[in-house]
C-alpha cells in the first residue's frame, strides 16, 4: 500500500469514525483530524515506504487523543497501543475507550502521564509523537524515556522562524532557542509549553539520542510561536541513537 492508498483508505476511515462518533454525544470529541498528518508525508515516504517501517511491527501512538491513529493502523493489521493522560485529553480519555467499545478494537489503552516521572509498559518497534511536543513540560526527559523503549519515532511538532512583537520580530531560526510560551498565548491552550527553532529542534533530538533519518518542513516559512497565520510544523523521522 502506497502513500496515497494509504490516504484514501483513511479518508474512508475518517468517514466511519465520524459516523460513530455522532452517535455517542455525552462528551465532546477532539476537534482536530489527527489522521491529516498523512497528507504531509508524501514527500518523506514515497511509494510504500512507510507500510515498509510499519508492517509486522509493533506501533505506540503517544498522545493518541480519540485514537483514530491507532485504530487506523490496527485496521491495515498492525500490532497497536495507544497511550495518554486523562487530565490533559480533550476529554478524559472517554472518547478514546467510547471508539475502541463501538469498532470492538483490541488496541491495548495505557494511561501515562509523558509530563511525569513515566516509563512506557513494554518495548515497541515504532512510536507516533505527532503534535505532542509541545505539550511536554520537560521534552529532553521525555525523548529519552521515549527513547528506552522506542527504536523509531515519527514526530510532528510546531516550530518558529521568528519570535516578539510582528514590526520587531527576531529571526531565531538559525539560532538554538525555544520559545516558553504563556499559559493561553498559543491557541488559548496551557498545555502549550515550548515552540523551538529548527536549529534547536534538531540540537533536542541529538542530546535526547535521537538520529535524524528523514525530516521536512510544511506551512509558513516565516513562522511564529504563537499565532494561527504564523503556523509551521516540522516532521521527522527519529532512530534511537547507538
Amino acid at each position: 500500500m502506497n502513500i496515497d492508498e494509504l490516504k484514501e483508505a483513511a479518508m474512508a476511515t475518517k468517514k466511519r469514525f465520524d459516523v460513530e462518533k455522532e452517535q455517542i454525544t455525552a462528551f465532546k470529541w477532539y476537534p482536530y483530524g489527527t489522521l491529516s498528518s498523512l497528507w504531509h508525508l508524501d514527500a518523506m515516504f514515497p511509494d510504500e515506504e512507510l507500510m515498509d517501517l510499519l508492517k509486522g511491527k509493533s506501533l505506540v501512538d503517544l498522545g493518541a487523543q480519540d485514537g483514530d491513529n491507532a485504530f487506523f493502523y490496527e485496521s491495515l493489521g498492525i500490532n497497536c497501543t495507544a497511550i495518554d493522560n486523562p487530565p490533559t485529553n480533550h476529554n478524559g480519555m472517554q472518547g478514546i475507550r467510547a471508539m475502541k467499545d463501538a469498532l470492538q478494537s483490541k488496541v491495548p489503552i495505557h494511561e501515562i502521564d509523558l509530563n511525569g516521572s513515566f516509563e512506557l509498559p513494554e518495548d515497541y518497534d515504532v512510536g507516533l509523537l505527532l503534535g505532542v511536543l509541545y505539550h511536554l513540560e520537560n521534552p529532553v526527559y521525555a525523548l529519552k524515556q521515549i527513547g528506552k523503549r522506542v527504536n523509531t519515532l515519527l514526530l510532528s511538532t510546531k516550530v518558529a522562524s521568528h519570535a516578539g512583537p510582528e514590526a520587531d520580530a527576531v529571526c531565531i531560526a538559525d539560532l538554538p532557542l525555544a520559545y516558553f510560551l504563556d499559559s493561553r498565548e498559543a491557541n488559548n491552550d496551557p498545555t502549550n509549553f515550548w515552540v523551538f527553532s529548527e536549529t534547536a529542534l534538531h540540537r533536542l533530538f541529538k542530546r535526547s539520542g535521537w538520529d535524524v533519518v528523514k525530516y521536512r518542513t510544511v506551512g509558513k516559512e516565516r513562522s511564529d510561536p504563537y499565532s494561527p497565520d504564523g503556523n509551521q510544523r516540522a516532521f521527522a523521522l527519529l532512530q534511537r541513537s547507538a
